[in-house]
Parts: C-alpha cells; structure tokens; sequence
C-alpha cells in the first residue's frame, strides 16, 4: 500500500490508500468537513454520491451499512471527526 498522504479511497476496495481503515478514514472525514466549509449538507451530498459508486463495488453490504459508512456519520458533525483523528494520533494539521 503506497502512502499519499491523501487518505483518499483505494477501489474496489474502498480501503484508505494511507492507513488502510474503511474509507472514509477519519483523516479523510476531517477534511471532507474543512473542504465543505463545515456544512453538513454538503458533507451527506458528497458522500451520498460517493456511496452511489460504491454500492456496485462493495456488493457484500446491506444498503444499511452502505448508508452508515458512508452518510450515517456526518450527524455526528465536524467536531466527532476531529476527536476521532487526534484520538488515532493521525492529525494531518498537529
């Protein structure tokens, strides 16, 4: 696994290319909040339309887990993201 420091989705897999978790890690959860300004719902947009592509790679997953790895976190907020970041000790802005 080659590290880019993008933590950006490795397909078909749907794993971090960095630090190989699901994607979205929580690296990349924290600055999908920065690059939305913030915004929820610019957040649940984007990874609505990210998990439109995964569903036909990640056939193993219920529509359910579909959803909450890929939507279902962002109620959670901005805030979640980045304690679950520094919690991993992965902090790109530290």
């Amino acid at each position: 696994m080659a590290s880019s420091d993008l933590h950006v989705p490795e397909r078909p897999s749907w794993r971090c290319v960095d630090d190989g978790t699901e994607w979205p890690c929580a690296v990349a959860r924290r600055r999908l909040w920065a690059e939305a300004g913030n915004r929820p719902v610019v957040v649940a947009e984007r990874m609505a339309g990210w998990m439109r592509q995964a569903r036909n790679e990640l056939v193993g997953l219920s529509a359910a887990q579909l959803h909450e790895r890929f939507v279902g976190w962002v109620a959670a907020g901005p805030v979640a993201a980045q304690v679950v970041v520094r919690l991993m000790g992965t902090d790109p802005g530290a």
